[in-house]
């Protein structure tokens, strides 16, 4: 060792000893104790986090399934549209003429 090493450590050995040996266990303490600590207190911040992840995606499945229920209304709604849509179209097609003309002739003639 250089005498300039030796001489800083002489240093700091005379600081602690002056100090006492309270700081020097609180410092140790901390350095076991404090890592400990801090893993608790962010496992539980994580926890909470995570919980109300878990609780997001449930509200998002609940909301899913009401979609897929307005989605199947939508759908039906849908069919019943096009088949009423189909139903004027034959009515229309087989009422091309004129009441006025068809005074006389049956609606089967007309449709011919």
């Amino acid at each position: 060792m250089s005498p300039e090493q030796i001489t800083t450590i002489n240093a700091i050995a005379s600081i602690l000893d002056k100090l006492g040996s309270l700081p020097v266990g609180t410092l140790l303490f901390v350095m076991v104790v404090g890592p400990w600590f801090a893993m608790f207190a962010l496992s539980a911040g994580y926890q909470k986090r995570f919980d109300s992840v878990v609780r997001m995606y449930e509200a998002n499945a609940e909301l899913v399934k009401a979609f897929k229920s307005l989605a199947e209304d939508q759908r039906d709604l849908t069919i019943l549209s096009t088949q009423t849509m189909q139903d004027v179209k034959n009515m229309a097609a087989n009422n091309l003429f004129c009441p006025m003309v068809r005074k006389g002739t049956s609606q089967q003639e007309a449709s011919k």
